[in-house]
């Protein structure tokens, strides 16, 4: 009797061992999950920067295309008043424009034969 009252004070070194284990899976367990979480919100933020992004995209392209589209007009508009203009002087000054596409004509086919 005295060897069972003797085994019941002496502590079963499995049951640290056990309780260490069970702690350790216990801290991996949270850790795991702090870290999925981590990631999850990673994850959304990349996800919203990105979508912000092909939205800063297409409006600056948007912007462009109107830029551009208003340039292309500008210039269609002085070139047409550029020609209107020529047209303007060469029926004042028929005489004139005639010896200058001539002499521009003359100039010209002497620089291609050389």
């Amino acid at each position: 009797m005295s060897k069972s009252t003797s085994d019941a004070n002496i502590p079963d070194p499995m049951a640290h061992v056990r309780n260490a284990a069970q702690s350790a899976a216990r801290g991996a367990r949270e850790a795991a999950s702090d870290l999925r979480d981590a990631t999850h919100d990673a994850g959304a933020e990349l996800s919203q920067g990105a979508r912000r992004a092909a939205d800063d995209l297409h409006n600056a392209s948007v912007e462009a295309g109107e830029e551009l589209q208003q340039a292309a007009s500008a210039a269609a508009k002085s070139a047409s008043d550029l020609w209107d203009r020529t047209g303007d002087l060469i029926r004042k000054h028929p005489v004139e424009a005639t010896g200058i596409a001539f002499a521009a004509g003359f100039l010209l086919a002497r620089m291609m034969r050389n």
